[in-house]
């Protein structure tokens, strides 16, 4: 009994596992984005392995959606496209992640194996005061201008006016 269970245990070390491997880049997808709008991102997967790997997108995000075909030829690279959802999210800095797994069933035995990939998503909300201020500020300062160079070349602003209307 001990001569079979000892072949029996060197048979199954000898026995090839193919797991599925895959790399991911880059490992972390940073969004920011303004409250109310989307952005999208690419992912990118390659197999590298020699024969063609299944893969799945997942995340615990409900802001994050996938656009995938879950196929990677072998030795190639496939693109995911990731896209973040601001419209139902408060400001803020959110931290998730992106899970891809492979399966490989290229030796009979199906292996699942995976990664993670981070993704940071600031959302931010411009403030329209802020907007109209700014506009507000770059005309007083070219106004400013006109007004400083018009003192420093002693031109009146009369003649400026009485040039422009006689034209």
């Amino acid at each position: 009994m001990k001569p079979f269970f000892l072949f029996f245990i060197l048979l199954i070390t000898v026995m090839e596992a193919n797991a599925a491997g895959i790399g991911i880049a880059p490992a972390e997808l940073n969004f920011n984005l303004e409250k109310g709008k989307k952005q999208q991102k690419e992912l990118t997967v390659y197999n590298l392995e020699n024969h063609e790997v299944d893969f799945n997108v997942y995340s615990n995000a409900n802001f994050l959606e996938f656009s995938y075909n879950g196929i990677v030829e072998g030795n190639g690279m496939e693109k995911i496209i990731v896209e973040a959802n601001a419209e139902k999210l408060k400001e803020g800095q959110y931290e998730k992640h992106i899970y891809i797994t492979a399966s490989n069933g290229a030796s009979g035995i199906k292996l699942n194996l995976g990664t993670a990939v981070k993704v940071n998503v600031q959302v931010f909300k411009i403030n329209k005061l802020n907007t109209i201020v700014g506009i507000l500020t770059t005309f007083a300062i070219i106004v400013l201008g006109m007004l400083a160079y018009l003192t420093a070349t002693k031109i009146k602003l009369s003649e400026i006016i009485r040039k422009a209307v006689n034209y």
